[in-house]
């Protein structure tokens, strides 16, 4: 049976304070003021997005040496230590601005020189309309080593979603494990916490020809903390907090009053430092516009063309295979791209499946997936999780992604499996059914 993928939490509320607001959110192009996007709108193949956390991240902790930035899932160790995977790139910043690749020994300089460290993802990709909206996203994953590696805590594939009133989010996949200060050394892993919104912002103005630096949301945010937790202090002066999701998510890692104010000493470090994304330049999507014609993202993925039913596969939990909808059907409907090459599994267990594209101009497009699916690997039955969000805006996209349990990864080890994952896509009443076809790539 077809499952809607569930999205866990709210977004936190957001009040504005007087004398604060001007200076809550700032968006600013490199070319001065924005620039007009074109009626069709624009691809973007190839943005960047910096991220550095807040002051906490970036300075030295009670023990531990640093909090430090590492690329791809880290266990907080050197041997788990990377200073690029994938799309990914860590860099030590000095005070004169200039950039170095990070490396272990240098985990810590912003530390000891004054500096500054920074998380890198390229290649992200979307599509921005003419009023600004759109998503774009970015593929990879980097970790906060926070105690000098005792506590790790691991975001993935960010996606940036702006809305044409300025205001927007970046959502991710959070990870991580629980520690205490009873036991520091042991760390039990956390069940994944996919699409938690991790910024909230308003006031931007986008170009996508441009830079844009995003102040996300803090002073006048309200969070709920569970009793027996540190509460929020409202009464201090610039009190605030990061997004209720991701708070929830730290109140399991032990580092959630790092995120929120609390009235202590270190509450001026806690508001989130500027979020960096350069688009890259940007594409027009032809004469056809954005609603039927989006290209072919940077990542290699192809429209995928519908299977019909009893062409093989289909989801193995039972769910029926999906047959092809009429042509009057797709020509408004999502459009669907499902990579060409084969996907390799990341440090995660995950890859991607297919891209699914909302028709911009209309209504928010209900994307159905199989909350599992089967697999068959060294003769053993798997049960694979299929991530996929309930709803895509309008003119936004989104992927949907299978997670393979540690089970299913060594069995798999470096060979390949081919699995489909039925998809299907309401556009304002207008639905798509296909069956998306990949093969995937385990690691040694």
């Amino acid at each position: 049976m077809f499952k809607a993928v569930q999205r866990r939490g709210t977004r936190g509320s957001v009040m504005a304070i007087v004398g604060l607001a001007a200076a809550a959110v700032v968006g600013v192009s490199s070319a001065g003021a924005a620039g007009p996007i074109p009626a069709g709108g624009v691809n973007i193949t190839a943005a960047s997005l910096d991220w550095l956390g807040n002051q906490e991240v970036q300075s030295a902790p009670p023990f531990g040496g640093s909090n430090y930035l590492s690329a791809g899932l880290s266990g907080g160790t050197e041997a788990s230590y990377r200073a690029t995977e994938g799309n990914v790139a860590i860099y030590q910043v000095s005070s004169s601005g200039a950039e170095s690749l990070a490396a272990w020994g240098t985990r810590a300089a912003h530390v000891s020189g004054g500096g500054k460290q920074l998380a890198r993802l390229s290649a992200g990709h979307g599509h921005i309309a003419a009023d600004g909206s759109g998503t774009v996203a970015w593929e990879g994953s980097f970790s906060v080593n926070f105690y000098g590696g005792l506590v790790p805590f691991t975001i993935a594939d960010p996606e940036l979603h702006l809305a044409a009133d300025g205001t927007g989010d970046l959502s991710a996949d959070l990870e991580g494990c629980s520690a205490s200060m009873v036991n520091p050394n042991e760390c039990v892993p956390l069940a994944p916490d996919p699409d938690a919104v991790i910024a909230t912002f308003g006031g931007v103005t986008v170009d996508p020809a441009g830079t844009l630096t995003i102040q996300p949301d803090y002073a006048g945010v309200e969070v709920t903390i569970p009793e027996g937790g540190t509460p929020q202090n409202r009464e201090v002066a610039g009190w605030g907090a990061w997004p209720q999701e991701f708070v929830d998510f730290q109140q399991q890692t032990g580092l959630s009053s790092y995120w929120y104010s609390s009235g202590g000493g270190a509450d001026p470090k806690k508001p989130p430092l500027p979020l960096t994304i350069d688009f890259g330049g940007a594409e027009s999507p032809g004469p056809e516009g954005p609603g039927t014609n989006l290209g072919t993202p940077e990542d290699g993925t192809k429209p995928a063309e519908p299977k019909a039913e009893g062409s093989g596969g289909g989801s193995s939990s039972g769910a029926p295979a999906a047959t092809p909808a009429p042509a009057a059907q797709t020509a408004m409907a999502a459009r669907v791209w499902q990579p060409e090459a084969p996907q390799k599994l990341d440090a995660r267990g995950v890859a991607s499946v297919a891209r699914v594209a909302c028709p911009a101009g209309a209504a928010a497009c209900r994307l159905v997936v199989p909350e599992r699916t089967a697999a068959r690997i060294a003769g053993k039955r798997h049960l694979l999780t299929v991530l996929a969000p309930e709803r895509i805006k309008a003119g936004g996209s989104a992927k949907v992604r299978v997670r393979l349990a540690p089970g299913a990864r060594a069995a798999l080890g470096a060979k390949k499996l081919t699995l489909r994952v039925p998809i299907v896509v309401d556009s304002g009443g207008r639905t798509s059914k296909l069956i998306a076809e990949v093969t995937i790539v385990g690691r040694a």
